[in-house]
């Protein structure tokens, strides 16, 4: 079998000067830069440094209104250690939505299926469908984040976690009923804390509407 080598055809000034390369590299003048080429020099690396150092500040507005309250009893289901975290499971037992647009309870089966991190960071996992007082549902999901504190994960397996400890959430929503179809359009988030002692968790949510582009 036969081989095939290729070399690139280089030009300079429309002349080809790669035949030579091998025996006669380019001079230093016969590879000038471009006319509006610029040197290295020409861009020191305090220079790339200081135009990346631009001051932060919002782009866009934004507003949040009131959506509705939530409270609700829970179960423990703890499930211990495993490979992607402490598991524990939040049964809700009862609870409610209350708010300006509609009421709801809670209906049976919804549940946290939470893991905790070895930094004590819960990882919220809530799968949840809501009965309002007209009978229309509403199935609600939400991730976000339990803070135990720095010493979180171990304080659970020892059993003295904090009494009272913040919750952040993100709800998404979804239901059939044209009334709330509004809903269907919305990104929440819900702020609040979890009575570890009562076993019950109570957030405010919020509903969250991009507004215009600030001036820069």
């Amino acid at each position: 079998s036969r081989s095939i080598e290729y070399i690139p055809i280089l030009l300079q000034n429309g002349i080809p000067i790669s035949p030579q390369l091998e025996h006669n590299p380019p001079t230093s003048s016969q590879l000038q830069l471009a006319p509006n080429a610029k040197s290295p020099e020409d861009h020191p690396i305090d220079n790339l440094v200081s135009s990346c150092s631009t001051v932060a500040s919002p782009r866009w507005d934004w507003s949040r209104n009131y959506l509705g309250s939530l409270t609700a009893r829970l179960r423990k289901e703890y499930v211990g250690p495993t490979a992607d975290g402490l598991r524990i499971n939040w049964h809700v037992v009862e609870g409610n939505f209350v708010g300006p647009g509609f009421e709801a309870c809670i209906c049976s089966g919804a549940t946290d299926w939470m893991r905790i991190l070895p930094n004590g960071i819960g990882v919220v996992d809530v799968k949840a469908t809501f009965k309002t007082t007209n009978g229309s549902l509403i199935f609600g999901t939400y991730g976000g984040v339990f803070d135990l504190g720095p010493n979180g994960y171990q304080q659970v397996l020892e059993n003295r976690a904090n009494p009272l400890p913040p919750v952040v959430v993100t709800p998404t929503y979804a239901t059939s009923d044209e009334e709330l179809a509004w809903l269907n359009r919305l990104q929440c988030i819900g702020v609040g804390r979890v009575d570890m002692k009562a076993l019950e968790v109570s957030f405010d949510v919020y509903r969250i509407s991009v507004g215009d582009r600030l001036d820069p």
